[in-house]
C-alpha cells in the first residue's frame, strides 16, 4: 500500500522526501514507524505512518535464522 497524498497537504504545496525509520519484525511485520525526516505538512507524515504500519516484509535471516533490522523507508510525496 501506497502511502496517500492527504488532500489537505495539497494546501501547502508541499512536495519532498520524507524517511521513516522502521524495525522489521523476525515475522516480516513493520513495527515501531517512526518520521527522521519530516515535511512541512504533519498529514504527510500521518499518512506514512499508516502506510507503513501495514507493509509486511520478507524476514531478514541470519544463518537462515529470522532476525530483527532496522529499514529506512523513503517515501516521495508529489503533487497530483
Amino acid at each position: 500500500m501506497k502511502p496517500k497524498f492527504p488532500p489537505g497537504a495539497a494546501d501547502f504545496s508541499v512536495e519532498g522526501t520524507l524517511v521513516v525509520e522502521v524495525v522489521l519484525g523476525k515475522d516480516g511485520h513493520a513495527k515501531s514507524p517512526r518520521i527522521v525526516q519530516p515535511l512541512e505538512a504533519p498529514t504527510l507524515s500521518h499518512a506514512a505512518l499508516e502506510a507503513v504500519r501495514r507493509w509486511e516484509f520478507e524476514p531478514a535471516k541470519v544463518a537462515g535464522v529470522p532476525v530483527e533490522v532496522i529499514y529506512h523507508a523513503t517515501i516521495i510525496y508529489k503533487m497530483p
